[in-house]
């Protein structure tokens, strides 16, 4: 279905909620050491996803070129605008800190962390990625906790997907430009995205 350039697929869809199930038993307390984390000193890869708060509906646009069918009409990087959380702008900005949350038990926590994490760092990129979800529900649970820090909706899976997510929350730490250094597999306090993120360039 094309909705606004953006799309996705539904096998990436299906595999994000078969690992949600499995991941956090699996998974957590793991960093970096399993084969399914993205690599470590590989890019961000580009994604252009809509706000949670916004109007702007459909899938996040995962394309690295022009016309790249389900995964969009136009490259990820290009698609930007104050609707729009797009990855590769984060990068051009300065280090990353990207979460992966759903509305699944405890996960939406480690937006508060995040939050406090953006207050303690202003010049660190923060932002997360609220996995599927009902969106109404989603943006009354940012308000009710005082989030302000951008979340993306990915509404069919298929970002997370790309990312690798196989737990909840899974948070990408990336120097700017993009490089990946560290995927963490667990809830991780404000002290620990802190120290973390010490080490981002």
């Amino acid at each position: 279905m094309k909705r606004l350039g953006w799309s996705g697929t539904v096998a990436g869809a299906m595999l994000v909620l078969a690992f949600l199930g499995l991941g956090y038993a699996l998974f957590a307390d793991r960093a970096n050491d399993t084969p399914d984390s993205l690599p470590v000193g590989v890019e961000m890869p580009p994604f252009a996803a809509p706000l949670v708060r916004s109007d702007l509906d459909g899938d996040a646009n995962l394309a690295r070129r022009e016309d790249q069918g389900a995964a969009g009409a136009r490259p990820a990087c290009e698609v930007r605008g104050p609707d729009i959380l797009n990855g590769c702008q984060l990068s051009e900005e300065g280090p990353v800190v990207l979460a992966f949350v759903a509305p699944v038990g405890s996960c939406m926590g480690q937006l508060d962390a995040l939050q406090a994490l953006k207050r303690a760092q202003p010049d660190l990129q923060v932002a997360a990625i609220a996995i599927k979800g009902d969106r109404d529900k989603l943006r009354a649970d940012l308000d009710r906790r005082g989030i302000t820090i951008p979340v993306g909706w990915d509404r069919d899976g298929a970002l997370s997907a790309v990312y690798r997510v196989i737990t909840c929350p899974q948070t990408v730490f990336a120097d700017e430009g993009g490089i990946v250094r560290e995927s963490v597999y667990d809830e991780l306090t404000v002290e620990e995205l802190e120290r973390r993120a010490a080490r981002l360039k």
